[in-house]
């Protein structure tokens, strides 16, 4: 395929488009195809072009680079989901698209990711983040397969000009491309940051150890079934954050999980590997994913698949998930076979449920499973008065849905967890253990110390 021919003939017709229209103002998104790139050097180019990014890449599935806000949100009260609905109505109601979209893959998305907690607050204190972020890009350049697309969203004023929107999509579409055929430039890193994480890590255990003997005493005492409590850690980098190499590293080692990025400027990145999924709409199809139960991935199948703490932990949130779906009035659905999956050096049980539906809202979806027992506990407020009370620190992004919903109401949610926030030139990095009746406090100490160990041997070179 030629494809500046191709691209010639596109900026010619969507030209003539543009004119006959007449149109002085209104919120625009255009849709043109590209040549295979990667991901991760192109974003690595516009990383720091753009105070606000975010980057979404599952294997064999839809992925995604977007770059600036056209449309931005943000809500501190409660209702949040409810806000991200009548915010992606709004813009979605409003668009106007100007060329065919050939594929549902290429199709205009808003992109969201929420705070743990749902408490309202008045004013953001520092560090802390918004309970609600729901971005419409200005530009977003898609995968899915071998296909790839950049859809411009561009708002259009009274004053604006037509040629304008003609010469961004130009500048960046040429971007995008000679990316291609830069050169990759080799960093030297200071090898000895694991070497200081992991002592730091080995000194932070006694005030969760602290934190699950009080955890097992509730549920000793019959207060709740199971809750997740979350150790964080505090680290200080001593050069700058290199996101290149992680997600190469992310894409190398952690194929099963899905890698996440979300940029609100400089100073402040959240990224990790989700290995799971909340759950996708597609084609009035829902898919739900039970991840509960872990071990590290050198040991054999058969010990997760054989452990009762671990397959109790697995039903609770298999238990909720069904149960979600009958508040949907879903009940019809396939529940797939127990299975052990490995995420890198951590294994998890598995085991994915489908139903079809004639009309479900993703937003309506996020209010009932968040948060599910994987990462919350049963019963689900009483975990959480817990899980405030027990943890010294405020989870913010952490455990929290992050995806998308486009314009047709397909979307992807992820549970932001396996992950680390940077911050005022520190890692933040949290992890967290699920309780249950007959759980052993040295056991959960090492599963949580394992999950941090797992993402630090992405983030540090050794």
């Amino acid at each position: 395929m030629n494809h500046e021919a191709t691209f010639s003939e596109f900026i010619k017709d969507l030209s003539i488009q543009l004119e006959n229209t007449g149109l002085t103002e209104g919120l625009l998104s255009i849709c043109l195809n590209l040549p295979t790139i990667d991901l991760i050097d192109t974003y690595n180019y516009f990383f720091e072009k753009y105070s606000f990014s975010s980057f979404w890449e599952e294997n064999e599935a839809l992925s995604y680079i977007a770059l600036d806000k056209c449309r931005y949100c943000f809500f501190n009260d409660l209702n949040k989901f409810d806000q991200a609905r009548d915010f992606t109505n709004k813009i979605f109601n409003e668009m106007i698209f100007f060329n065919n979209q050939d594929d549902v893959a290429s199709l205009s998305k808003v992109i969201y990711f929420f705070s743990f907690d749902n408490t309202p607050i008045e004013i953001l204190k520092a560090n802390e983040v918004p309970r609600m972020e729901a971005i419409l890009p200005k530009f977003l350049i898609i995968k899915k397969s071998e296909k790839f697309w950049l859809r411009v969203n561009y708002q259009l004023y009274n004053s604006s000009k037509t040629e304008d929107l003609i010469k961004e999509i130009c500048r960046i579409r040429n971007q995008i491309i000679d990316i291609q055929k830069s050169i990759k430039i080799k960093r030297k890193f200071d090898k000895s940051q694991i070497r200081r994480f992991n002592l730091l890590l080995e000194k932070s255990n006694e005030d969760i150890r602290e934190s699950i003997v009080k955890g097992l005493n509730i549920i000793d005492k019959g207060d709740i079934q199971k809750i997740v409590l979350c150790k964080r850690l505090d680290f200080k980098i001593n050069q700058a954050l290199d996101l290149n190499l992680i997600l190469k590293n992310f894409r190398s080692n952690l194929s099963n999980s899905c890698s996440y990025v979300w940029k609100r400027n400089n100073d402040d990145i959240t990224f990790g590997a989700s290995p799971e999924k909340l759950f996708s709409l597609s084609e009035n199809i829902l898919t739900l994913e039970a991840i509960a139960g872990t071990a590290p991935s050198e040991i054999d199948n058969k010990f997760l698949l054989n452990s009762y703490k671990d397959k109790i932990e697995h039903d609770f949130v298999i238990n909720y998930l069904i149960q979600s779906l009958k508040l949907l009035n879903m009940n019809e659905y396939t529940q797939g076979p127990l299975e052990v999956v490995s995420f890198g050096p951590i294994s998890h049980l598995c085991t994915k449920i489908k139903s079809i539906f004639d009309e479900c809202c993703p937003f309506d979806l996020l209010q009932i499973l968040h948060p599910t027992p994987a990462v919350c506990g049963l019963p689900k407020n009483e975990a959480l008065d817990f899980i405030d009370h027990l943890e010294s620190f405020s989870r913010d992004n952490y455990a929290a849905p992050i995806g998308w919903v486009d314009s047709n109401g397909n979307s992807d949610f992820r549970v932001a967890i396996r992950g680390a926030r940077y911050i005022e030139e520190k890692l933040q990095f949290t992890a967290g253990s699920g309780l249950v009746k007959g759980s052993k406090v040295d056991f959960e100490l090492q599963e949580i110390n394992l999950k941090i160990r797992a993402l630090a041997m992405q983030v540090f070179p050794r």
